[in-house]
């Protein structure tokens, strides 16, 4: 890891370390960033909307573009969710680092399952 990476994780407070950084944040990141990305991947979209507009009224087409990303909101605020509850009731967990660390391949796995299957007719 770079030092300015280091230095600015020592921000967060005198009593932790990197160590104790990557065992909180390890369990939902997965989570939380597919989460993000999912949310900013709607935004965008709602965006181009406004932009390119097809010959209709912007306000038209954000209403053509709304159906398709309630999907979008309700998948982000899913994995949010989920992210909240492993900070919640996990990360804060006796669990040592390499515990933490195990859960959060896991989870990385559960995911990234769930991303490639997701949208698949049967």
């Amino acid at each position: 890891m770079p030092n300015w990476c280091i230095n600015s994780l020592r921000v967060i407070g005198p009593d932790q370390d990197v160590q104790k950084f990557k065992a909180q944040a390890v369990g939902h990141s997965p989570w939380e960033l597919t989460g993000v990305t999912v949310s900013g991947t709607a935004g965008l979209r709602l965006g181009w909307a406004l932009i390119e507009t097809s010959g209709r009224t912007r306000t038209a087409s954000l209403k053509a573009a709304g159906p398709g990303l309630v999907y979008l909101v309700c998948g982000a605020t899913g994995l949010l969710l989920v992210a909240a509850s492993i900070e919640a009731f996990w990360s804060a967990g006796p669990f040592g680092l390499r515990g933490k660390l195990v859960f959060g391949a896991i989870q990385v796995v559960v995911v990234a399952t769930w991303l490639g299957l997701s949208g698949r007719s049967r």
